[in-house]
């Protein structure tokens, strides 16, 4: 089909990729023109779709883009009586649609139908008609469902036809049935007018399901069900939905409840604030419940594992209350704690069990003492777009923000260490509350509770098979971004030629302003591994430059020049002028160099890496074939004595991770001499000599092999390994010896049974992504590792609480306090309330691992 007289066609041909600009103003011919791998940036105005739908089938690779910026460019459907979707997309994978606005459509603005991959992102979709849905998420012809959708800063409501209120009210701004991995973040879906229902609908056979950072509401008056809900399905068996989070949200005004739950299983409900939702009238259950569980229609009629912690339910409406309340089915498994509850000049009642008053850790306080909350939303017509519409959103989040003051929980299994709503990397800084605490748990403050009782990794029945939960998903990949933020906030800027730190930052971070000592080279390896993973994972360009720069500061370090023969290629500790290194830190940094040159394709890193690979073999390990503890180039600098801590008398126990070193550069160059006589000599020594009985590993003398009466660095590497049993499953892999994974065996259960009552394995939690990542990475050689119900939760929770919230220092925001959650409240006396980049670094590259599958680095 000719469409040239609509498109004026500005390709850019990379490979098969097209880039086709368009300008109107019939988009319909573009649309199904398109191919796979082409891009249409669409321009501003309003591009009308007369007749039929954009209908896209069984392409790959499609993105569809504002080329103005959001809400510029505009696609109008035909209006009531055209009964067409403006977009459709059946049997598509890897699709983008960014920053449309699409109006006026006769049935749905947007169908999935048995996709996998779908973005939309910084899109308003607006006014359907015809019983028909803002985004709607299903399967294709009753086989394919859809998956891993993600819905991104998009404005949503329906209302197409405020006169016509019977089949307006079936219209819902977002739909997914038969969907399995899905998120809803940071939007705000609402209706204005009488029509529609629900806000954002999960039913028929879904899984996995996320909403977090939204705004839900204003709901419309003549609704009948709560803003979010799950279940409703035409399944024959099973659940309605399974596995549904909503976490993070506001919700304003939802009178006929905030979220409800017709057949699911698995309900994750935390960190949210309701404002004067389910105040409709003064009659008594199912009218007033915020959380609603009632028989839907569907083949599950009851719902069970709803978890309920951290909310804010707040009501200023005079109206008695009911926070959860059944109509005519069971809710089995119901937890909740550390909620607020403050309804104003009226009673809240308990129902099914759900007391708000007798729940363990409540607080009934008013979190907006003092703070006017008069706002009402404006009219919004046809002059409202994207930008208008997110300026508005942003405001109804500070309106609703509680006040330093306020009694905000700041505790539980889900700390809220901001007002809950907010994104600390989206928001206007002005817009950013600071923590706060709970009143009544000061003196509690590392106490974490364990109610969320399902299981962080799924074992039973699958060996060592692990899969997290969709809180902890949610959370570690929160923390995660946090983590890679904070990382680029303390690295010193690329300010000028003239500035010669570009790349650096600081080790250690105290609440005092301290900032030392500085990073050494292993922390810039691990620190750009685990920012490359972030820019994989979450796709911030901040990160990959950072760890770029990162890669340019670590070249600094090497000894690359003639006056230097011996050490030709080895990497000095800190700075280009340190006059010494310790084998095992540099050998991650040319570890860091076989990764840089996996992302670049620059062949220099993988020269640098096998340089210094040359120097190890010749220089770096004793007569036992076990790397020395470190080297002197040259003198040592006067102020620097006694130190460096050059124990070459001992065999360090951390030397065990060199075998990580070595399997990548097999891997990469595929020469035998990396896991040749080496390699074996290091894997046997470390299980034959320092695995104590214990399980654990540990130093020894180098003459006697006998443990060291003191271990030099005070047990650092105990439960940290520092990747040494990472290094095992490389030689298990290469060999196929079971020895070594009968090694690993033993250091796993010495671990899990030292297990700390907070979740920690030691003072430190350092130790905790490093021995999840040998979990993760040993998941199909290793049997299960014996443990104790909720041990892996624990451990995560303990890694999670001890992120810093900045409250006395804000270079700590989102850095690991490397010696736990108590340090969080107030430093502590002996100098160990710091963030640390070890605990950091570690955490950042694991954490996308377990949560999203980002798993290419600390990969065996």
């Amino acid at each position: 089909m000719r469409f040239i007289l609509f498109v004026l066609f500005s390709l850019c041909i990379l490979g098969h990729a097209r880039v086709l600009r368009f300008n109107g103003p019939d988009i319909h011919a573009a649309l199904i023109a398109l191919a796979d791998n082409d891009t249409l940036m669409v321009a501003k105005g309003v591009h009308k779709m007369p007749s039929g739908s954009g209908w896209i089938e069984t392409k790959k690779n499609i993105a569809i883009i504002s080329k103005d910026g959001p809400g510029c460019a505009i696609i109008e459907g035909g209006g009531r009586n055209s009964a067409k979707d403006i977009l459709a997309f059946n049997q598509c994978k890897n699709i983008l649609v960014e920053g449309i606005e699409l109006r006026n459509g006769g049935s749905n603005q947007i169908r999935i139908n048995g996709c996998d991959s779908v973005t939309i992102k910084n899109c308003y979709v607006h006014t359907s008609f015809a019983q028909g849905d803002g985004i709607r998420v299903t399967r294709y012809n009753d086989s394919t469902s859809s998956s891993n959708i993600t819905i991104e800063a998009c404005i949503v409501r329906t209302s197409g036809d405020p006169k016509d209120e019977y089949h307006g009210m079936f219209e819902e701004p977002i739909v997914f049935q038969y969907t399995h991995t899905a998120v809803v973040r940071d939007c705000w879906i609402f209706n204005m007018g009488k029509t529609g229902n629900q806000l954002s609908y999960c039913k028929a056979n879904s899984k996995n399901i996320a909403h977090e950072r939204c705004v839900f509401g204003p709901q419309s008056p003549l609704a009948w069900d709560p803003a979010v809900g799950g279940g409703v399905s035409e399944i024959a068996s099973g659940w309605s939905v399974e596995q549904e989070t909503i976490r993070n949200c506001l919700f304003i005004n939802c009178i006929s409840g905030a979220i409800g739950a017709f057949g699911i299983k698995g309900y994750y409900i935390y960190n949210n604030t309701f404002i004067n939702c389910a105040g409709g009238n003064n009659e008594s259950p199912p009218c007033l419940g915020v959380i609603h569980v009632k028989d839907g229609g569907g083949v599950a009629k009851n719902s069970a594992d709803l978890f309920i912690f951290n909310n804010v339910f707040y009501s200023d409406q005079g109206k008695d209350a009911h926070i959860f309340c059944t109509q005519g089915v069971d809710a089995g498994a119901v937890e909740h704690g550390n909620n607020l509850y403050c309804n104003k000049n009226a009673p809240l009642h308990a129902f099914a069990g759900y007391d708000p008053v007798q729940e363990r850790n409540c607080v009934l306080k008013d979190p907006y003492t003092g703070k006017q909350l008069a706002f009402s939303i404006p009219a919004i017509d046809s002059t409202w777009n994207w930008k208008r519409l997110d300026s508005l959103k942003k405001a109804i989040i500070a309106m609703y923000a509680p006040l330093p003051s306020s009694p905000v929980i700041d505790k539980g299994p889900v700390p809220r260490k901001r007002c809950v709503w907010i994104l600390r990397t989206t928001l206007p800084r002005d817009l950013v509350q600071k923590p706060t605490k709970l009143i009544s748990a000061l003196t509690r403050c590392n106490e974490t509770y364990q109610d969320l009782s399902v299981n962080a990794f799924s074992w039973a029945k699958q060996g060592a098979a692990m899969e997290l939960s969709p809180p902890l998903k949610t959370r570690s990949l929160d923390c995660a971004r946090a983590i890679a933020d904070w990382l680029c906030a303390i690295q010193a800027p690329a300010v000028g030629e003239y500035f010669p730190p570009v790349g650096y930052f600081p080790f250690l971070i105290h609440p005092d302003g301290t900032e030392k000592p500085p990073a050494q080279n292993w922390n810039y390896a691990f620190a750009s591994m685990a920012l490359l993973g972030a820019y994989k994972t979450f796709k911030d360009p901040r990160y990959e430059r950072a760890a770029l720069y990162m890669g340019r500061y670590m070249k600094s370090l090497q000894i690359l020049d003639p006056f230097h023969g011996d050490n030709y290629g080895a990497i000095r500790e800190v700075t280009p002028y340190t006059p010494w290194c310790y084998t095992r830190d540099t050998l991650s940094v040319a570890w860091a160099f076989i990764e840089l040159y996996r992302h670049t394709k620059d062949p220099e890193y993988l020269e640098r890496a096998r340089l210094w690979g040359e120097w190890f073999l010749k220089k770096g390990c004793d007569e036992d074939g076990w790397p020395y503890w470190g080297h002197e180039f040259e003198p040592l600098f006067d102020a620097v004595k006694p130190w460096p801590q050059m124990c070459n008398d001992v065999q360090g126990s951390f030397q065990g991770g060199s075998l990580n070193f070595l399997y990548q550069m097999f891997k990469e160059t595929g020469d035998n001499k990396w896991i040749g006589e080496p390699f074996t000599r290091i894997a046997g020594h470390f299980i034959k000599y320092i695995q104590y009985p214990s399980g654990f590993y540990g130093p020894i003398v180098r003459a006697t092999k006998q443990p060291a009466e003191q271990d030099p660095q005070g047990g650092l590497h105990r439960a940290n390994d520092d990747l040494g049993t990472l290094g095992l499953l490389c030689a298990y892999k290469i060999s196929g010896n079971k020895a070594y994974l009968a090694s690993i065996e033993k250091y796993l259960k010495a671990v899990f049974d030292a297990q700390w009552e907070d979740g920690r394995f030691e003072e430190s939690v350092a130790c905790i992504p490093v021995v999840m990542n040998v979990l993760f990475e040993g998941r199909q050689v290793l049997p299960q590792t014996p443990m104790k119900e909720g041990a892996v939760e624990k451990a995560l929770n303990a890694l999670f609480n001890a992120q810093s919230d900045g409250r006395f220092n804000p270079r700590m925001s989102g850095g690991i306090l490397e010696y736990g959650a108590e340090h969080k409240a107030m430093p502590l006396p002996g100098g160990k309330s710091y963030v640390c980049a070890r605990s950091s670094c570690y955490a950042l590259i694991v954490l996308p691992k377990l949560a999203a599958g980002s798993g290419d680095y600390l990969k065996a």
